[in-house]
């Protein structure tokens, strides 16, 4: 993208040579000698068009824009913006400025936009988020409360509820969570409008990142008691407690609730699936058989079944959640996606011949077929596939490589597209080098499939390659400066060596500023500082990505952030309670291994 730009530039300038009074003439690329401009060619002309001057300062702005520093786009789109009187240029030009972090210059840049700006449009809320950011938190309330008195003013009334007036300002305000002055504005709204729902709910969840979990508690148990059945907000107490591996009390929050509401079914089946997801599978069970002889509701009952089906599949009784399915779940409109995800867990228990019962009626279907829910026959044979290699030796992958070949015909996958799938196969199965050689060949041969090279970054870095990986990604950064996935990807590989930290924490908060509530993406930020050794300031990234992404990687990354920044007996308490789901298990053991000794080390 930079090369054509930069080219599109080029010829650009030729262009409004001719159309300005005193244009140079420029070099051309290929000529041979260089000429020293003297000091009147070096400047620029005059006099532009307007059109042409427009054209000159976007590129200029584009090709700023397209690396990881933005000082010189922020100033070269004001600079347009103004002249123009332009909503999107304003609108880049913000974006900008709070990426570089000029606040006060957002300030003054969003007090000119709302001067013109179009009325349907509301440009107060980016005003209020640059006062915030700003630190200018009394300015920003101020500019709330006025909004919210225009509304009221216009024939609405006094009593008039606040949420859908707080709601823009706020989910603006909530994709800057992590910064310091967003978690001060909202108790600020806290204090301003205690009744609403809306910002009592937002300032819980940020208080939870920061640890301030009795805090968070007492707001949501507020909201509790002008609205005692709300199941939603019991699992929100609950979850609070349970993802600060405070499981005792994220337990007590249930069974308080269902003492005083003994007889709900869809309250003791929240119960159950709280248990399920704190991995007390037993009780899950117990819980759900319960609930499934008070159930008369058909759907109610499917989803009980199929929670029933995967507790005893994590308990490894695998001839239970068998007749579960048959007895249960076979009749359902939901066969096929309780088929599938069977033969998933299955696959991760390693019992492949139970697994492959269950996919064989969905790869018999035919392709997006009446009876082939969402591409489940694709998702099958792969699945498929990879237990064809992980069952295999590997001097012998014949029979998974036979299997693809003949997947490939059946479902007219690209090139591209089964070479990706093949490898991801292999990894699954654990032949990772087996996987990286055969996307090397491929990209050999079509080194311009920026999909495959993807991959193959991928798996450069599961195999300690990388150098291939970081250019590979590198590569494909300069291709395509704007994928956020990439910039993420190159930034957090960057991260392992500390001559390119600057480097990778620039591109991490890059693509966090596009992406903030990502749980990969702010893994990779809390990964910034953890690398840096500030421990302390990583944990509130750790926290929310643990409590939104259950990845063992995620997982592992918060253990070792919180033995570090010395809370070792709350690392410990974390790992245990993760081996506890088989999945997870490898993956965080690998990249605690350091302190593994430590964390299995029994507590006197």
């Amino acid at each position: 993208m930079k090369i054509k730009l930069i080219s599109a530039l080029v010829a650009f300038c030729c262009l409004q040579a001719s159309v300005a009074q005193d244009a140079t003439t420029p070099a051309k690329d290929n000529e041979k000698t260089h000429v020293t401009p003297s000091p009147n060619e070096k400047k620029l002309p005059k006099k532009w068009k307007s059109d042409a001057r427009a054209v000159y300062d976007l590129l200029v702005a584009q090709m700023q824009h397209s690396g990881s520093d933005y000082a010189g786009s922020a100033d070269t789109l004001i600079k347009f913006a103004r002249s123009q009187k332009d909503e999107l240029l304003y609108a880049k030009a913000f974006k900008a400025l709070i990426q570089v972090g000029r606040y006060a210059d957002a300030v003054e840049l969003t007090t000119e936009w709302q001067k013109f700006a179009n009325v349907n449009i509301n440009i107060n809320k980016f005003h209020v988020l640059a006062l915030v950011l700003n630190n200018e938190i009394d300015k920003a309330s101020d500019e709330i409360d006025k909004a919210i008195k225009k509304v009221n003013s216009e024939g609405a009334g006094d009593d008039i509820a606040n949420d859908p007036i707080l709601r823009p300002y706020e989910q603006l305000l909530v994709s800057s969570w992590y910064q310091p002055t967003v978690q001060r504005m909202f108790a600020r709204l806290y204090e301003d409008y205690p009744d609403s729902e809306l910002t009592a709910l937002a300032y819980a969840q940020l208080l939870r990142w920061q640890n301030e979990v009795d805090k968070a508690v007492a707001i949501i148990d507020k909201l509790r008691f002008d609205s005692p059945r709300d199941v939603a907000l019991v699992e929100t107490q609950s979850d609070i407690y349970r993802y600060a591996v405070r499981l005792e009390e994220a337990e007590k929050v249930w069974t308080d609730f269902l003492a005083d509401y003994p007889n709900e079914p869809e309250y003791r089946f929240a119960y159950a699936q709280f248990l399920y997801d704190r991995y007390d599978f037993k009780r899950a069970i117990i819980e759900l058989d319960k609930v499934n002889a008070d159930t008369r509701d058909g759907n109610t009952k499917e989803s009980i079944n199929f929670l029933r089906m995967m507790a005893m599949v994590q308990l490894q009784q695998f001839d239970d959640a068998a007749k579960v399915f048959e007895d249960e779940l076979s009749t359902t409109s939901a066969i096929a996606r309780a088929r599938l995800t069977l033969a998933e867990q299955l696959a991760l228990q390693k019992q492949f011949e139970r697994a492959k019962k269950y996919l064989s009626p969905l790869i018999e279907e035919k392709p997006d077929s009446e009876n082939d829910n969402n591409g489940l026959a694709l998702q099958a044979s792969l699945l498929m596939g990879q237990i064809l290699y992980q069952t295999a030796t590997e001097q012998s992958l014949t029979a998974g490589d036979e299997w693809f070949d003949q997947l490939n015909k059946r479902f007219a996958l690209s090139p591209e597209v089964l070479v990706q799938k093949q490898a991801s196969a292999l990894e699954a199965a654990g032949y990772l080098q087996n996987a990286y050689d055969r996307v090397n060949a491929f990209l050999k041969a079509n080194p311009n499939q920026a999909g495959v090279r993807y991959t193959r970054c991928l798996l450069a870095v599961e195999l300690g390659l990388e150098t291939v990986a970081i250019e590979d990604f590198r590569t494909l950064y300069a291709k395509s400066p704007d994928d956020i996935d990439v910039q993420n990807a190159l930034g957090y590989t960057l991260l392992d060596n500390q001559a390119t930290i600057d480097e990778g924490e620039a591109l991490v908060k890059k693509a966090v500023f596009y992406k903030p509530m990502s749980p990969a993406y702010i893994d990779s930020l809390g990964w910034v500082y953890y690398r840096r050794g500030q421990f302390t300031q990583a944990l509130p990234f750790f926290r929310f990505s643990y409590a939104n992404y259950l990845d063992g990687e995620v997982i592992a990354h918060y253990i070792l952030a919180l033995h570090h920044a010395g809370h070792p007996e709350l690392a410990k308490q974390l790992y245990q309670l993760e081996m506890r789901y088989q999945p997870n298990v490898k993956k965080i053991q690998q990249y605690v291994k350091d302190i593994l000794p430590l964390l299995e080390k029994k507590s006197s």
